[in-house]
């Protein structure tokens, strides 16, 4: 649909006495944060406007959007490409964590030399594992290389994994919320500072944005703004329990 026609569209909606957003989004994802968020605030954004419809890609390989004909990019991490426009959305703390039955059976880890000696589930991409762990160690960076038996390049299966108890995962808050709150999951390494990352949502600065996208760009800024808080402040706040629980 060009900017005729959407503007065109609106103006028949307007006259039909609703300003209905009609046409279709299509949106990238990460995988585990698709699953547990993006899904939910496609479903508030699609009750408020019925005639709008999605094409969504759960992937946590790094797709070149506007190649694929779509609209929308949540990305993780730093922005290199100059020429997209960048909406934050939130800021996420990784944690290290694993399930109460992991820790049971081998032990929870104290240092980050500590970590040598355990399965760590190593997130792929790009076909390249994510097998240096960061961490902040009295006010300098650190890395530890770490080893497992399964690798992968879908977030929702690594979290999986961790859960079932078959190893340690590296995974932001946003991520694992639901699970430390639930006792699936334990955070470990807590004295320890893992380096907060941004998310963001990207468009394509050479393009102008639609109506329905423009509108949906400002819906999702909104729903994460509200549930920043909550996921910023989960982990901390049970951690302790949690690992006083199982240790």
């Amino acid at each position: 649909m060009n900017i005729l026609e959407e503007v065109e569209s609106l103006d028949r909606a307007i006259k039909a006495g609703r300003a209905g957003l009609e046409g279709t989004i299509g949106v990238t994802c990460p995988i585990d944060l698709g699953r547990q968020y993006m899904s939910q605030l496609i479903n508030a954004f699609i009750a408020e406007n019925p005639d709008v419809t999605f094409r969504i890609i759960f992937s946590d390989q790094v797709l070149n959007f506007v190649d694929r004909g779509l609209d929308i990019a949540i990305r993780w991490g730093s922005l290199p490409d100059s020429s997209m426009v960048a909406r934050p959305l939130g800021n996420d703390r990784p944690v290290v964590c694993c399930s109460p039955d992991y820790l049971e059976k081998h032990g929870t880890p104290r240092t980050l030399d500590d970590l040598r000696h355990h399965n760590c589930l190593i997130q792929l991409r790009a076909d390249f594992p994510l097998d240096r762990w960061r961490f902040m160690q009295d006010g300098f960076s650190t890395s530890v290389q770490v080893k497992g038996n399964r690798m992968t390049n879908d977030g929702y299966i690594l979290r999986q994994w961790a859960v079932s108890g078959l190893g340690l995962v590296w995974k932001g808050a946003w991520e694992v919320g639901a699970d430390i709150e639930a006792n699936r999951l334990v955070p470990v390494l807590e004295d320890y500072h893992l380096p907060a990352e941004r998310f963001h949502l990207l468009t394509d600065g050479s393009k102008r944005l639609t109506v329905r996208v423009k509108t949906f760009v400002d819906f999702a800024v909104q729903y994460f703004k509200q549930m920043e808080e909550p996921a910023r402040h989960l982990v901390a706040a049970r951690s302790a329990h949690l690992l006083d629980s199982v240790v």
